[in-house]
């Protein structure tokens, strides 16, 4: 047996592809692919949190970063301070990582030293 029946598909904006539609502009509405966004860079995510990401981050497609409206300004100036609290928070932990692998160095420079095992 054969049926018609209609099907609304987003498609990709920049290919024209119905697959993997991951990517929606938050400013134009624009859709695109996962390929293009990897490949042509199309966007950027910007996550919500400090610790974690998910349903609640922003995607804006290079046009409308490159033109900012007001309300476009006034989202990204918050998911900024996000941006900045993730990168100080990767900063520290990598600088307590350094002065941990440091303090265990000293350590096994001692032992050694002494001669304990």
């Amino acid at each position: 047996m054969k049926k018609t029946i209609q099907k609304e598909v987003v498609v990709c904006d920049e290919c024209g592809t119905d697959e993997m539609i991951f990517h929606k502009c938050n400013g134009c509405d624009k859709a695109f692919c996962f390929d293009c966004n990897k490949t042509k860079h199309t966007g950027k995510t910007f996550e919500h949190g400090v610790y974690c990401s998910g349903s609640g981050d922003v995607y804006f497609c290079m046009a409308c970063l490159t033109n900012l409206m007001p309300r476009t300004k006034e989202i990204l100036a918050a998911f900024q301070t996000v941006l900045f609290l993730r990168n100080e928070a990767i900063e520290k932990h990598t600088a307590f990582e350094k002065r941990c692998k440091d303090a265990e160095n000293k350590v096994q420079e001692v032992l050694e030293k002494y001669q304990i095992k």
